[in-house]
């Protein structure tokens, strides 16, 4: 079953590819656009924090806000567009993830019961929009950016001493997590296909998912698509920064600025669309797998 699993997923993100890559596209930029801001931030406060306390070259924040304030008092417009793009991007980047979630699963399930339906996927979305975002919300605090925060504050605001003490009790809570991210693997389906509310489609989920041990292989598996593909995400998003910083750095060197500047534009738009490319089949993929699968189950 695993193999038809995966073999049916792939075909779906190919057959479908145009249909659902449009809604993959746009959730993947704005993921990547708050991704470069979110690590560009953390590579800023660790080289500030008393880990980094004696780097000689670490970006000296009350300055860079200095800069950016003047900036926007010359040019106000300019200026607000600025702080505008931010806050779509992040509001995108919170809301977009539920709204494209049920575009995702309608698709692919219509695709694999073959069956029809006089509403647009846009309209499915909208609909299940709230029980998907409230169910996002509620597991939001065990995702691995979470995660990923609080080791993060942990390591720049307490001593060493206490690490000990604190990062064993998070990395406790972000097993729980795992486990419960398990369990609820198939909310979401749920929500959408049999139009749950959200305390039912937990339940649901968790019942499929003990009802399936056996198939805890596969879940593994498709667990390690998603971990790949986070993984990856990551890379490319701390990639495209430091190419662009070292290109301009390099070129600096050379007395060509101009020409580093314009090379590293180039390269970093180059990088950001194959950032983005790659994120969107991996969301397409990841939704068909989850969904195949749900679909299998519940039919046992």
């Amino acid at each position: 079953m695993y193999k038809n699993i995966i073999k049916q997923a792939w075909q779906i993100t190919q057959e479908e590819k145009s249909k659902l890559f449009p809604y993959a596209f746009i959730l993947s930029f704005f993921t990547t656009i708050v991704g470069i801001i979110y690590f560009s931030y953390q590579f800023i406060a660790f080289q500030n924090s008393d880990i980094f306390s004696s780097n000689e070259h670490s970006i000296n924040v009350m300055a860079l806000a200095e800069q950016l304030w003047e900036f926007m008092k010359s040019s106000p417009s300019l200026g607000g567009l600025l702080v505008l793009c931010i806050v779509i991007a992040f509001l995108a980047y919170f809301l977009l993830p539920s709204l494209f979630s049920g575009v995702f699963i309608d698709i692919i399930s219509k695709k694999a019961l073959n069956t029809t339906s006089q509403k647009k996927s846009i309209v499915h979305g909208l609909e299940n929009f709230f029980p998907v975002f409230e169910f996002s919300s509620l597991v939001s605090p065990f995702t691995f950016i979470s995660f990923f925060s609080e080791i993060s504050i942990i390591m720049r605001t307490f001593e060493i001493e206490l690490w000990g003490v604190l990062l064993p009790i998070i990395t406790i809570i972000f097993m729980i997590g795992i486990f419960l991210s398990i369990l609820f693997s198939f909310a979401e389906q749920a929500i959408v296909i049999e139009k749950l509310n959200v305390i039912q489609a937990i339940k649901r989920s968790s019942i499929l998912v003990l009802a399936n041990v056996k198939d805890t292989l596969f879940l593994g598996f498709a667990l390690t698509i998603i971990a790949t593909r986070v993984f990856l995400n990551i890379l490319l998003i701390l990639l495209i920064p430091l190419v662009f910083m070292g290109i301009v750095t390099f070129m600096a060197t050379i007395t060509i600025k101009w020409l580093g500047m314009l090379l590293a534009v180039i390269i970093s738009l180059l990088l950001f669309y194959v950032a983005i490319y790659l994120m969107a089949g991996f969301h397409i993929f990841s939704y068909s797998v989850w969904t195949l699968s749900f679909l299998a189950f519940r039919e046992e």
